[in-house]
């Protein structure tokens, strides 16, 4: 009788270390999971949609003002280009997304701005697409899909 409570035992202690286990991988499962971050670094290159070109205007222009380029750099500030205009700041994250908060715009720290432009050029948020491309998105903008430039160098905007 001795033998049976034993083999019994043994039994319950061996199902428990299974369970035990099974849950220790479930939860790194799911923190390494959490832990992986889509890789937002390098340069990004995508245009926006600008009205069209007026008849006796130069259509380099507009093509300049559409389009729009993201540099995400390994110190976690980015530059982008969009209208024509550099704009600076640091990346934050927030669940998968980055946020970019323009700090200065050609320059100049956002705060010195006048309001119209701070307005215009508030945090944007880059969005991971299944298919490794990003989106865009900035209030009052339509958002702008963003490719990863090939060589993705960190070459200067």
């Amino acid at each position: 009788m001795a033998g049976i409570g034993k083999s019994i035992s043994g039994r319950r202690l061996g199902f428990r270390r299974l369970e035990g286990f099974a849950v220790l991988a479930l939860a790194l499962i799911l923190v390494g999971g959490c832990g992986d971050r889509f890789n937002f670094y390098g340069r990004w290159n995508g245009e926006q949609a600008t009205p069209p070109s007026k008849p006796n205007e130069d259509p380099s222009i507009a093509a300049s003002y559409a389009k729009v380029v993201v540099l995400i750099k390994p110190n976690q500030d980015f530059e982008m280009r969009i209208d024509t205009l550099d704009i600076k700041g640091p990346v934050s994250y927030s669940g998968g997304d980055a946020v970019l908060t323009p700090a200065s715009i050609l320059g100049v720290p956002m705060e010195q701005e006048p309001k119209d432009t701070q307005d215009r050029y508030p945090s944007a948020t880059l969005h991971p697409n299944p298919d490794g491309t990003l989106r865009l998105s900035m209030a009052g903008r339509n958002a702008v899909v963003l490719r990863r430039d090939p060589d993705e160098s960190q070459r200067p905007l």
